[in-house]
C-alpha cells in the first residue's frame, strides 16, 4: 500500500487490524498525510487501549482483512517485489550500453538511479537477515529450555513428587510450547531463506548443478521433520495420541 492516497485509506477507517498470525490486534482510527498529500501513517488503537502510528507500507489487505506486517515482513515484501525488478533493469541497461544503443551519460544516470535504491534494499535485507538469525537462535534456546524442563518434570513425576493431574497439565503446556516453537522457527527460516536467496542474486542463475539454495532447503526440511517427529513421539509416549496432532509438510 505504499503511496496510498488519503481517499483510498479513508475506506480502512474503523476496520479491524490483524497481526501476521491473523489475530485481531486493534482498529484503524485515522491517518496522517505527508506534504505531497499521500497518506504516510495510520493511527491504530490496539486491544489494550494504546494508540500507535504505523507506516502505511506496513499495511496489506488480504481477503478484505487489514494486516499489519512486522518490520521484517515489510522488508521481505519490499525486497521480494523490488530487488529482482531492479536487477533486471540493470541487466537490460548493461545490454543496451554494450550494444551502443544509449549514450554514456544516459547510462550513467540510469545506472545510479537503479543502483542507489537497490543498495538501500540490500542493506535493509541484510539487517533483517541478522535479526531473523537472532530470533531463530532465541527459538532454539527456548526449545532447549523446554526440553530440559520436560525432563525434570518427568523425573519428579516418576519419583512421585508431582500428582498425575498436575503432571499432565504441565506436560500438555510444554509439548504445545515445543510444537509452537518448531512452527515459529520454520516461519522465521522461510523468511530468512527468501531474503538470503534474493541477496545471492544472479550467482544462483545459470548454474547447471544443484544450487546451494536447494541443498540448504532439503537439509532444513529434514531437520524440521525430525523435530516434529520427536515432539510427536513425546506426545504418544506420555499422554496419548489425542493431545496434539503434528503435521509434517
Amino acid at each position: 500500500m505504499t503511496g496510498t492516497s488519503s481517499s483510498n485509506i479513508s475506506l480502512l477507517i474503523n476496520k479491524p487490524v490483524k497481526d501476521e498470525l491473523r489475530s485481531e490486534i486493534g482498529k484503524i482510527l485515522s491517518f496522517i498525510v505527508d506534504p505531497t498529500g499521500q497518506a504516510s501513517k495510520v493511527l491504530i488503537r490496539d486491544n489494550n487501549g494504546e494508540y500507535e502510528c504505523y507506516s502505511v507500507d506496513r499495511l496489506t489487505v488480504e481477503n478484505d482483512a487489514v494486516v499489519l506486517l512486522s518490520e521484517i515482513d515489510r522488508t521481505v515484501r519490499a525486497v521480494s517485489e523490488r530487488v529482482p525488478l531492479l536487477w533486471r533493469k540493470k541487466k537490460v541497461l548493461d545490454k543496451l550500453s554494450n550494444e551502443n544503443k544509449i549514450l554514456p551519460e544516459i547510462y550513467e544516470s540510469l545506472y545510479n538511479e537503479f543502483s542507489e535504491p537497490l543498495e538501500k534494499l540490500k542493506i535493509e535485507a541484510q539487517g533483517a537477515v541478522n535479526e531473523l538469525d537472532r530470533q531463530i537462535n532465541d527459538c532454539e534456546e527456548t526449545f532447549r529450555t523446554l526440553r530440559l524442563a520436560k525432563t525434570y518434570l518427568e523425573i519428579e513425576h516418576e519419583i512421585g513428587r508431582v500428582e498425575e493431574e498436575a503432571y499432565k497439565e504441565s506436560l500438555r503446556a510444554i509439548l504445545n510450547g515445543l510444537k509452537g516453537l518448531v512452527e515459529k522457527k520454520q516461519r522465521l527460516q522461510d523468511k530468512r531463506d527468501t531474503l538470503s536467496n534474493i541477496l545471492l542474486g544472479e550467482e544462483l542463475v545459470g548454474d547447471g548443478s544443484k544450487s546451494g539454495k536447494e541443498e540448504v532447503e532439503e537439509a532444513r526440511k529434514a531437520e524440521l521433520a525430525e523435530g516434529q517427529e520427536g515432539i510427536k513421539k513425546d506426545v504418544l509416549e506420555t499422554t496419548g495420541p489425542q493431545l496434539i496432532t503434528v503435521h509434517v509438510k
